[in-house]
């Protein structure tokens, strides 16, 4: 690895863990101050505090299109559904800010590829959990993902509980989520059993340049649930990988499944079709009962487990 890449991943060590240890500010003062207009809100996504309109539902069929300085869902058939303006999120979103067991990003595992070749498949199988034995509004999220190592942009297969601004209800649903910019998008919501096995996959399909502009197309779909399905374009390849648990509106332990998460048969494959050497950095609240083990970092056969407060 050179001396520059090194340093870049040191720096991006240091930040992950200082940003998680950091208190948290109050969300309620937050979401106030950033808010755009009286009548706009803030929605919790997968990606974040997001203002509720600038969330996208993404037709099955469709793709999102990073093109120049305008972002575009055009349908199978090439027609441009919607087009909004790339603007950069100014919200302070990062993803490792520590949070109480309210709301937020309570358990990670992350790992940064620093190769030229980028990646080209990222897996991960979970099983979905019961259902929590408490029931008062709570959001969960569960999810492996990709992001750019500049941290504005986010590709996610998600397994959810709880109504998100993409619908659901008290049950488990699963759907795929690509936040760029200040904008984010989602498939249709489809319900899950406890107990089914899911398998969360992101794949660069191809590496274009069109106008001079490189273009890395990816798709995030759960295996077997095609409505799931969303392909993506962006201008920054996705070399960080993320396993995680982020929470909203939980009041207690009981309000989260018991036991653990088990994020297994984790695969990463580089475009030039090699494996690359893995090593998880993990952290979590553990204040609040929340634990992150690495099993094994071994690939394609890797293993994280999240532990819930509850055993």
């Amino acid at each position: 690895m050179s001396s520059t890449r090194l340093l870049a991943w040191s720096i991006l060590a240091f930040q992950i863990m200082g940003a998680f240890a950091s208190p948290a500010i109050p969300q309620s003062i937050n979401i106030i101050s950033r808010a755009d207009t009286a009548t706009d809100e803030f929605v919790n996504t997968p990606a974040g505090p997001v203002l509720k309109s600038k969330v996208h539902p993404i037709p099955e069929g469709a793709r999102v299109e990073q093109n120049g300085q305008s972002i575009n869902i055009v349908a199978a058939n090439g027609t441009t559904l919607h087009s909004t303006a790339f603007t950069k999120n100014t919200v302070n979103r990062h993803p490792l800010q520590r949070r109480d067991l309210q709301s937020g990003y309570v358990a990670l595992a992350y790992w940064g590829n620093t190769d030229p070749s980028p990646i080209s498949t990222f897996t991960t199988l979970w099983s979905v959990p019961s259902v929590p034995e408490n029931i008062d509004g709570q959001l969960l999220y569960i999810f492996n993902a990709l992001e750019p190592d500049t941290f504005d942009a986010i590709l996610q297969p998600v397994l959810q509980f709880g109504v998100s601004p993409a619908g659901g209800g008290n049950y488990w649903s699963v759907a795929s989520w690509w936040l760029i910019g200040s904008d984010v998008f989602h498939t249709p919501i489809t319900q899950v059993a406890v107990g089914q096995t899911l398998v969360g996959v992101m794949t660069l399909q191809s590496v274009t340049n069109p106008g001079g502009v490189p273009s890395y197309n990816y798709n995030s779909v759960f295996t077997g649930i095609p409505a799931s399905s969303i392909s993506i374009s962006s201008t920054k390849p996705l070399p960080i990988t993320f396993e995680a648990l982020e929470i909203y509106g939980a009041t207690g332990p009981t309000d989260l499944p018991r036991g653990r998460t088990s994020m297994r048969t984790i695969d990463i494959v580089k475009r030039d079709g090699t494996r690359p050497t893995v090593s998880w950095s993990t952290t979590s609240d553990t204040a609040e009962g929340f634990v992150v083990s690495v099993v094994s970092n071994a690939v394609p056969n890797g293993q994280v487990d999240i532990f819930y407060p509850l055993q």
